[in-house]
């Protein structure tokens, strides 16, 4: 047997298998690329090129093009025959897999490249004057690429725990969307059990889920305002999880028995799974009915006819599920323990949204046991693109505020009405032990401009000069002793000026031993940046002085004393409210002194 983990022959062969699939994707997507522009507005005023404009056909590389490359190339393990005539191939069981598996990466390639440089040579060459940003269309197709190569990846893993092309594809739905589906069912509940109060996009594990590019077209709206492919960072989350369907992929298809072809999977505890899930899945429908009902109606009952048909409907689709994987009623009653499964899980699901809900509604902050509140507002900017902007306070009264809006908001909703007191804002109520409760609250505009003109009070405190030399002292002098000799001051007091910089900046500045205190990086740059400072003010300074001194003396110079004798007098008596200056200076020095503003006459030998 060939111990060899790849083969290319063998990838050579898978990518010939899949032409018939490949050329028609392939010049489908040219075709749509050439006629996306031709049937654009050629006067259009803002000619760039952007993806969501000029090639959105590019999104189905990995919603459809994938998907169907994947599960043709590995639709020999769906039949018994050819998934014998594979087995007995004589290589070792990764080779045949990583070796098809490029043939289908192959192919990837091949229709992004072709779809993309069609579209940008199509646009170059229809609309005149079309501006294309390379870059960004690089970086893009690379995040497509990635999150291409992961759906490609996980249906590979879904055909090797399934024997036909239905399983397979209800299983490759339960890999790549499932886990998505269900923790942004959970979430939105919890956020509409709570009044909206709960903001869960603002959480680690939020922000997390939406790194995933291979299922980040199911939420995204790609005419929204950023592209999420274009982020290395995304690109890493999302590499990670290809790799895990990879290994998962090679590993239960080096276990997969050909006699699994044709079943709806490889053993009877996956098929439990499976029908499990898809209960699941139905049952988010009752789910909703039930804790909505419970959170929002003011008696708290729950129409129990509509969640009992919503049930039946559960209970009918899981033995449906059943008779379409296994094509038998043999079964039928064998299945019924998993329906006690369901329920559990169900119960678990009710309460457990519940109880969050009433956790987030039942917090009430107030402002002794908060470090700080964040609060965020939306806004534009000058080229008319959404942005939110971040403040922070730790004023008492300010915080108050926060907590008392959030208050009141419950209160309206509790008592069975809607607030009306202004706009929706995003806050963070921050406690002193760092914990941190978002929330979205309903406050008055004015009182969050108010909020805003404090907090940028605050914020606009200039860092004392006298702080700035002390730093620069330090140093230059490496020691509190000899920077306090330098600057006439003693060593405490040089010191707590140490301090209140750290305060001033906001992150530590020293290094401190039990005798000796560092500057650290933050420090040191500091340090430069105050000296920057002081000199710049010196030259301030120096420059209005100047000018003062101009507009109260008129200063002058000459090359000889003959014509200052006679022009001294002369300008004296016609401007009594100014003293004049007069110096002999070489030719050399007195055109510059001029041009500086310093001399505000010259005289020369000749003109220049």
């Amino acid at each position: 047997m060939n111990k060899k983990i790849f083969d290319k022959r063998l990838c050579f062969e898978g990518i010939k298998s899949l032409k018939l699939v490949g050329m028609v994707f392939l010049v489908l997507g040219i075709i749509i690329s050439f006629l996306i522009p031709f049937n654009t507005d050629k006067n259009l005023v803002d000619k760039i090129y952007t993806i969501s404009r000029y090639l959105p056909h590019i999104m189905a590389i990995h919603t459809v093009i994938t998907p169907c490359l994947t599960l043709y190339m590995f639709s020999f393990l769906l039949k018994r025959n050819a998934s014998d005539f594979y087995h007995s191939i004589p290589h070792k069981r990764t080779c045949l897999f990583l070796s098809f598996f490029v043939s289908v990466v192959a192919w990837i390639i091949i229709i992004i490249t072709a779809i993309t440089l069609s579209s940008m040579l199509a646009s170059k060459i229809m609309i005149t004057g079309i501006k294309i940003d390379i870059g960004n269309i690089v970086l893009t197709t690379i995040g497509l690429f990635i999150a291409s190569i992961t759906v490609a990846a996980g249906i590979c893993f879904a055909e090797t725990i399934t024997g036909n092309i239905i399983s397979n594809i209800v299983v490759s739905g339960y890999i790549l969307i499932l886990p998505r589906v269900i923790y942004n069912f959970v979430l939105y509940e919890v956020c509409e059990n709570s009044y909206e109060l709960f903001i869960y996009d603002k959480y680690l594990l939020e922000s997390f889920i939406n790194k995933n590019l291979s299922t980040r077209i199911i939420v995204y709206d790609y005419y929204a305002y950023q592209n999420p492919f274009k982020y290395w960072h995304n690109w890493l989350y999302t590499g990670v999880i290809f790799l895990l369907f990879l290994i998962l992929a090679i590993v239960f298809f080096n276990k997969r028995k050909s006699e699994a072809a044709g079943n709806p999977s490889t053993s009877r505890v996956l098929q439990n799974v499976y029908r499990i899930l898809f209960a699941m899945i139905i049952s988010l429908i009752p789910i909703n009915q039930c804790v909505n009902r419970v959170s929002n109606l003011p008696d708290g009952k729950v129409d129990i006819k509509i969640v009992i048909s919503y049930y039946v409907l559960v209970i009918f689709g899981y033995f449906i599920f059943e008779i379409l994987m296994t094509k038998s009623f043999k079964t039928l009653v064998k299945t019924i323990p998993g329906l006690g499964i369901v329920a559990v899980l169900n119960i678990l699901m009710i309460t457990g949204i519940i109880f969050a809900g009433n956790k987030i509604v039942d917090y009430s902050p107030s402002p002794k046991e908060l470090d700080r509140v964040v609060f965020y507002v939306d806004t534009y900017d000058v080229n008319n693109r959404y942005k939110e902007i971040e403040y922070v306070t730790k004023d008492e009264k300010v915080m108050k505020v926060f907590c008392d809006a959030l208050k009141a908001e419950v209160k309206y909703y509790e008592s069975g009405g809607v607030p009306d007191m202004g706009y929706m804002y995003d806050i963070c109520f921050v406690e002193k032990n760092g914990v941190k409760h978002f929330r979205r609250v309903c406050i008055d505009e004015n009182v969050i401009n108010s909020a805003i003109s404090k907090v940028d009070t605050e914020e606009d405190e200039m860092i004392e000069t006298s702080l700035l030399e002390h730093l620069v002292a330090f140093y230059d002098y490496k020691t509190l002793s000899a920077a306090a000799e330098h600057l006439l001051t003693s060593q405490p007091a040089l010191s707590r000026s140490m301090r209140k910089l750290e305060e001033d900046f906001g992150v530590p500045l020293f290094e401190r031993s039990k005798n000796r205190l560092l500057l650290n990086k933050n420090g040191i740059l500091a340090a430069e940046c105050a000296r920057q400072v002081l000199n710049e003010q010196e030259a301030m300074i120096a420059r209005v002085r100047t000018l003062d001194r101009s507009r109260r003396t008129m200063a002058g110079g000459s090359v000889a004393p003959g014509p200052l004798m006679d022009l001294s007098p002369m300008l004296s008596s016609e401007y009594e409210d100014r003293t004049v200056s007069t110096e002999l200076r070489k030719k050399e020095e007195l055109i510059p002194l001029l041009k500086q503003g310093i001399f505000q006459f010259i005289i020369l030998r000749f003109c220049f």
